[in-house]
């Protein structure tokens, strides 16, 4: 438990000057290792296999396709090229296969393994916000000039808002808004005041949708503490209320994203990239968007289901719905 805590606390820290992102590879690399680790660790000590427990069958079938689509699209031709060869597929989307796959599986072992008890739960959650307050702290001293780690890694190719040590400032927005309802389960004046900080870090960064993931944050935190409690006709009041207010807030969120460039990349996505280079049945494999891009101005699609399509095709955006 200590080193899920120690990675919660410095995973946003970890930055490989030199790479070709610095800010990114780095914990890519960290993260598949911890999480690898503690799938494998809780595997091979565990004598009987667990009756309760996280279940969710369409993972396992997500996490099944995603490798099988991995082996079909293999370059086997390129195991035997000489080094210099372009032995690119294998490397990048085998990379991201494993990603996505311990991704799936750390979920069913931390709920059986790890977090099966609430303390577990608090512990982890409270380092998760100490965590978000420390980001949220130096994006602080980056607004003030004060960063003698993290701007040299820059190297002129990354955004110049404070990003700490994400090196973008929509990730370090991101995680903020993904720990600020953590701090809102402690009924303590200091978890209060470390929301206030964490709310200074993210108007700092400047992101837009990161405001809307604390919204959804916020609103599910607080649809869990009212659903128990409410009688059958008053939840059909909130889901009805909550519907009624999509429909009236459509129409101002709607004029109010035209103008994003988001809408030009879905679009050349679904009506170029679908047609010349990806099946839409099957996909080319998780991660292969980012070399089908390498032709266009755009790295990646800013929108997970429109990718999906790219990268595991109808098959695979089907058993994400369904899990």
């Amino acid at each position: 438990m200590r080193w899920l805590c120690a990675l919660t606390l410095l995973l946003p820290w970890i930055v490989t000057p030199g790479t070709d992102n610095p800010f990114t590879e780095g914990k890519d690399f960290v993260f598949l290792s911890a999480a690898w680790g503690l799938i494998l660790w809780s595997a091979f000590r565990r004598t009987v296999a667990p009756g309760l427990g996280f279940r969710n069958p369409w993972a396992g079938w997500l996490a099944l396709y995603c490798c099988g689509l991995g082996l079909w699209m293999f370059q086997w031709h390129a195991l035997w090229r000489t080094p210099n060869g372009p032995v690119v597929y294998n490397v990048h989307v085998w990379q991201a296969t494993m990603m996505a796959v311990a991704g799936l599986l750390l979920i069913r072992t931390l709920a059986v393994d790890y977090l099966r008890v609430a303390p577990q739960a608090i512990t982890l959650a409270h380092w998760g916000c100490v965590s978000a307050v420390l980001v949220a702290a130096y994006l602080g001293l980056q607004a003030l000039g004060f960063d003698q780690w993290y701007r040299p890694a820059l190297q002129g190719n990354f955004y110049p808002d404070p990003s700490a040590g994400f090196g973008n400032p929509g990730y370090a927005g991101s995680f903020l808004a993904l720990c600020t309802p953590l701090f809102l389960m402690f009924r303590s004046r200091w978890y209060l005041l470390g929301v206030a900080v964490v709310l200074g870090g993210l108007w700092l960064t400047q992101t837009t949708f990161a405001w809307g993931q604390l919204l959804l944050g916020l609103g599910s935190y607080a649809a869990s503490l009212w659903w128990p409690r409410a009688s059958k006709r008053w939840r059909l009041y909130g889901v009805a209320g909550l519907v009624g207010a999509c429909l009236l807030a459509g129409p101002w969120l709607w004029q109010w994203t035209l103008p994003d460039e988001r809408w030009r990349i879905w679009g050349y996505i679904w009506t170029g990239m679908q047609r010349v280079e990806s099946p839409a049945i099957t996909g080319n494999g998780v991660g292969s968007f980012v070399m089908i891009a390498r032709q266009t101005p755009f790295a990646w699609a800013h929108h997970e289901w429109l990718q999906g399509f790219v990268e595991v095709g109808g098959i695979g955006v089907a058993l994400a719905a369904l899990m």
